[in-house]
């Protein structure tokens, strides 16, 4: 074989493997089969791929395409509030980068377990916060 000849095959080949995984890339990462019967049926023009030599998959797409299963629900169910103010959620926030029209620096925001119901408060110091609730 004509050493140039050899060359183009060789650049050919090597052409055709690096197309297949950019069309492999191009349909988002779907399988080489997929895009094997895509070239066979002639669905898309300008697609000369040699499919003598499809690559093999690699582990980390095919354990990216498995699912896991769910994680159970636990049986017993969290403690709620069976009346209002039994329990509160307090959460702090501060200091703030940016000063608020009020030129406070922290909010802090009281959450009824009962009821959802949301108050904020906003403080000028991390101080103030327990006389406040």
């Amino acid at each position: 074989m004509d050493k140039s000849l050899e060359a183009d095959h060789t650049l050919l080949t090597t052409l055709s493997i690096s197309n297949l995984k950019i069309w492999h890339r191009q349909l988002g990462h779907v399988n080489y089969q997929t895009v094997a019967k895509i070239i066979q049926s002639h669905s898309l023009q300008g697609m000369p791929i040699n499919l003598s030599k499809l690559p093999l998959e690699y582990d980390s797409y095919i354990l990216s395409k498995q699912t896991r299963m769910s994680i159970p629900k636990t049986q017993q169910k969290a403690y709620r509030a069976q009346q209002k103010l039994e329990i509160v959620w307090v959460d702090l926030i501060g200091s703030q980068a940016v000063v608020l029209k009020t030129e406070t620096q922290y909010m802090m925001d009281i959450v009824d377990d009962y009821s959802n119901h949301v108050c904020s408060i906003f403080l000028q110091n991390k101080d103030n916060s327990f006389s406040e609730l």
